[in-house]
């Protein structure tokens, strides 16, 4: 959602990072004096942010609406008009239709702003196996392959799995065999997305089982919802009907249903948020690989199921039987905490430019609640009411999704392949606007905690309807720089468009391993340096992240460096040395730089190997 100025990420897909040999791998040139500071000897520069919005404007046949011009619309951020500094056009023909909307927006920030549709832009399928039960595979495979057969480039294919953990299925780079390879093994379903339909059905018999009970200790049992005539006078109720209660000498079956119920309720409450909150940390995780990428990034998410408030639906059924038992206010908890979360993570995939498409892969499946035959037909309307509550409940994480990102979200359809060849159509064709935000370095907006802003766009006097990312998350500096190391550690993403270089060399060993100095090299000529006396100064910020191949373990430091180097050195070199303790084998390596006076940003990634000190023998 925000971009950078003078930006360019080249996409290394394939290339596999180069080992450094833990030597020297290049001349130094003229070294500067470089001295590590203690702490920043003076305030960074301002950064030009821009806030990126793609809308999707269509008619009332769905069909995209070419043409329109940056007048034509009106965007506001936490409800404030906002000045357009920039506006593009994409279209699915190829051609990019750019224009500058302002004349005092930064030169510098143009040509990212109006670069409009990437021709090789990013599509990553996202299939959370958590979430989709054995049967979905064929019918979400299926949609794929006629996705591809539509003249999707497999090479900017990137296929993300989610069970207990996120992986690369396939990389971006792929041929297409390598991608059919990698959806081949997606069709060999883990067990976890069994489980889960598995679980409500087995909550929902408990319930059932559970009234039972309190029907036999409360001595009702022959006169259950069993023999509650089919239908009840209006405003009778199933428990009316059968008697018992608050009102009776004995406890009726409802008063003991109600506490015996709640850790049935409780127990599949509990297990659904966690494994909701499971999906969300991995949907956060794909996020923060994908932030490196330039562009507009579209992603396919494939699941059944993903709810704002589980058990919710679960808890209607309960109350089918005894209506007077409620769990909802309880229930509704859990779901303000989800919600919250649903929409921090939305407001962060949309900074990224990130659009979500949500596809349920179940299809017209046949209802949950179908192992819950009843005894007669006095169940039926208990039945019937839970599946519509229970079909609404699943859709509502992945229509949150879909919404807020400024997606598709595709319910109950059995042939998912024309759907998600729309998807590839949205891909080019957009309108995106750009605005500066305003403010954006009041420190009192941090200190009340609005680092997340709503984002609204109106097209005054048409009738077309628009989808667009409803907000962002704005991030410092360092949160930038994080997200793009973990693309180049996961993807081997780079932007080096300051020169970097990368050497290092192993000064100590021991029996676990050993330091290691790595080098970082660059031009002089590419960082804003301040003259002071006969000297030229400036202040450098290197960021390092490791990840041991073998055990996925690292480190994660950074180092600030004053600059001083004389007036006029052409062809100087900045060599800034950071020391780091590994593990003894193998560890890929990713390097951040960031010029503080410019803000100028690269980085770049490695791989190193580490030798142990032999054990005496």
């Amino acid at each position: 959602m925000t971009s950078r100025a003078r930006r360019r990420v080249e996409r290394s897909w394939k290339a596999s990072p180069t080992a450094a040999c833990l030597a020297l791998l290049w001349a130094w040139g003229s070294p500067a004096v470089v001295v590590e500071a203690a702490e920043d000897t003076f305030s960074e520069a301002v950064n030009v942010e821009l806030v990126n919005v793609e809308v999707w404007v269509t008619d009332a046949e769905g069909r995209h609406v070419p043409g329109l011009q940056a007048s034509d619309f009106r965007i506001l951020q936490d409800g404030d008009p906002v000045t357009l500094s920039h506006f593009t056009e994409a279209r699915r023909d190829g051609v990019v239709h750019g224009r500058f909307a302002g004349s005092e927006a930064p030169a510098a920030s143009r040509a990212e702003a109006t670069s409009g549709a990437d021709p090789s832009a990013p599509l990553i399928l996202y299939f959370d196996q958590s979430r989709l039960h054995p049967e979905s595979y064929g019918r979400v495979l299926d949609g794929v392959e006629a996705m591809l057969a539509s003249g999707v480039d497999a090479s900017e294919v990137l296929v993300l799995r989610q069970d207990r953990s996120l992986s690369v299925a396939a990389p971006l780079g792929s041929t297409r065999k390598e991608l059919e390879t990698a959806l081949g093994r997606i069709a060999e379903p883990p067990a976890s997305g069994a489980q889960a339909g598995a679980d409500l059905r087995q909550a929902i018999d408990a319930v059932r089982r559970v009234f039972r009970e309190s029907e036999n200790a409360a001595g009702s049992g022959g006169t259950g919802l069993g023999g509650v005539p089919a239908s009840l006078p209006s405003g009778t109720s199933p428990r009316a009907a059968i008697g018992g209660g608050s009102g009776s000498i004995m406890p009726g079956p409802c008063d003991l249903f109600g506490k015996r119920v709640e850790p049935v309720l409780w127990g599949y409450v509990r297990q659904r948020g966690a494994e909701i909150s499971a999906t969300l940390s991995g949907l956060e995780a794909a996020g923060t690989l994908l932030a490196g990428l330039p562009g507009v990034k579209t992603m396919v998410y494939f699941g059944d199921n993903l709810e704002t408030r589980p058990g919710v639906a679960l808890a209607q059924f309960a109350a089918g039987f005894c209506p007077a038992y409620d769990q909802q206010l309880q229930i509704s908890t859990l779901g303000e905490q989800l919600s919250r979360d649903y929409l921090s993570l939305t407001r962060r995939l949309n900074s990224r430019r990130i659009t979500l498409h949500s596809f349920q892969g179940k299809g017209l499946r046949s209802n949950d609640s179908g192992s819950a035959s009843g005894r007669g037909g006095s169940l039926r309307e208990v039945r019937s009411g839970f599946d519509a509550a229970q079909r609404t409940s699943e859709r509502s994480g992945l229509a949150v999704l879909a919404d807020e990102t400024g997606g598709r979200a595709v319910f109950g359809q059995n042939d998912l392949g024309a759907e998600l060849v729309k998807v590839v159509e949205d891909m080019g064709s957009y309108y995106s606007l750009a605005f500066s935000p305003p403010d954006p370095d009041r420190p009192e907006r941090e200190r009340i905690g609005r680092r997340e802003h709503r984002i609204d766009v109106e097209l005054p006097g048409h009738d077309h309807t628009l989808r667009y990312r409803h907000g962002y998350q704005r991030l410092d500096a360092d949160q930038r720089m994080g997200e793009w190391l973990e693309g180049a550690l996961a993807l081997g993403l780079s932007e080096n468009s300051l020169g970097v270089r990368l050497g290092a060399e192993q000064r100590t060993a021991h029996e676990g391993g050993g330091q290691v100095r790595l080098y970082v090299v660059l031009p002089a000529e590419s960082l804003a340096l301040l003259p002071q006396g006969e000297s030229v100064v400036g202040q450098v910020r290197v960021h390092v992240r490791t990840r041991g191949l073998a055990t996925g373990e690292g480190v994660d430091q950074s180092k600030t460096f004053d600059l001083q180097l004389a007036s006029g050195g052409a062809g100087d070199q900045v060599r800034l040395p950071v020391n780091l303790e590994l593990a003894a084998g193998n560890h890929a390596v990713a390097v951040g730089i960031r010029d503080l006076r410019s803000t100028a940003t690269s980085f770049v990634s490695t791989t190193l190997g580490v030798a142990a000190k032999a054990a005496d023998g």
